[in-house]
């Protein structure tokens, strides 16, 4: 089972469920001063890039295989994420390599 972990976009940097403000390192989005109705959430995928970076929906990717090379932004394409671009999307699975190239706030 992967983990359930998210982040969200407070207008400067993101904030990670790993730093929550909870004891039981759970993301309080009220207590913690985030509301819903404008917060950016992304979810952790359960993957990890090539690199060791944890991969979120909305994070920007490449994706190599033997034959192609593939740019394009995690998604949820129920009941998978995937990698979509303007041409398709594709199952990770399906890849060979994934590396996160931005994370959609110009942060990598």
């Amino acid at each position: 089972m992967r983990d359930i972990e998210f982040r969200i976009w407070d207008g400067k940097k993101y904030i990670y469920s790993g730093s929550s403000c909870n004891e039981d390192n759970t993301l309080d989005l009220f207590f913690c001063g985030y509301g819903l109705p404008w917060a950016e959430i992304d979810q952790y995928i359960g993957l990890e890039d090539k690199n060791g970076r944890r991969i979120f929906e909305n994070d920007f990717v490449k994706l190599k295989t033997i034959d192609a090379t593939v740019l394009g932004k995690i998604t949820y394409v129920a009941p998978f994420f995937c990698v979509s671009n303007d041409n398709d999307d594709w199952d990770i699975d399906e890849f060979f390599s994934i590396e996160v190239v931005d994370n959609n706030r110009g942060e990598i």
